[in-house]
């Protein structure tokens, strides 16, 4: 008797895992992803732009890199970005800057699926202040 009742429960644990298993990745939806290189990203950009140097940045003399890991939705569109490194006065020039990406959709098996990857947004104070975007971010 025991033995049919620890069966028993065994049977309705496993149907309680299975009801709360998430449901199936929709193809259109950010939940079926892959993740590219940052070298190969480039290729995919139909649209980027500097970011603007904050002021604040500027008069504190701060440079540096911001690091962002991204997800790209099925339209080419930044859908989320995630701080990897960087100052944060310069943090949120970089997002802004990084909101105006456009991405050609990545498709996989002739459907387009979300992408994940990194992006790298260089601040360089010389005599004049002066901002790009990078790529080259998996060869560090």
């Amino acid at each position: 008797m025991n033995r049919y009742l620890a069966i028993l429960a065994v049977a309705c644990l496993s149907l309680a895992c299975l009801a709360q298993s998430p449901a199936p990745d929709d193809p259109g939806s950010l939940n079926r992803r892959i993740r590219i290189s940052s070298n190969i990203l480039p290729g995919f950009l139909e649209h980027g732009q500097n970011p603007e140097y904050p002021e604040q940045a500027i008069s504190q003399g701060t440079h540096g890199d911001v690091i962002l890991q991204i997800l790209i939705d099925t339209d080419g569109h930044v859908a989320r970005a995630s701080v990897v490194q960087g100052d944060p006065l310069l943090v949120p020039a970089a997002v802004d800057a990084l909101n105006k990406f456009r991405f050609r959709p990545y498709l996989l098996n002739g459907s387009p699926v979300a992408v994940e990857s990194k992006v790298g947004f260089r601040f360089k104070l010389k005599k004049e202040p002066n901002t790009s975007y990078f790529f080259d971010i998996d060869s560090r």
